[in-house]
């Protein structure tokens, strides 16, 4: 029998542009089971808090971690090429940094 299973669009397939941005790990099924297995599995404990994004890279998780309800999120990255992808990305997905 053969059951038709919905398929999981995974949430860094809704922002593309991440792929993109970043030559580190640009898979989607391997980059979507990372934001399953931490950010959403743990989206309770980063409601409303200021969580540190250490080697934040292009921004992938700083805005994974925004989406999942976190107050702040400070990114930290020392190559500034990858922080002018993430701050250009920020930008396509209209987040606004100021309030963050």
């Amino acid at each position: 029998m053969v059951m038709d299973v919905p398929v999981n669009v995974g949430f860094l397939n809704q922002y593309p542009r991440f792929f993109s941005t970043s030559q580190t790990s640009p898979f989607p099924d391997r980059l979507n089971a990372r934001h399953a297995a931490i950010t959403e599995a743990n989206a309770y404990g980063l409601a409303n808090k200021r969580v540190p994004d250490i080697a934040s890279h292009g921004g992938r998780w700083s805005f994974a971690v925004l989406k999942a309800r976190a107050m702040h999120v400070t990114g930290i990255e020392a190559r500034a090429e990858l922080i002018a992808n993430a701050d250009a990305t920020f930008a396509h997905y209209r987040v606004n940094l100021a309030s963050f």
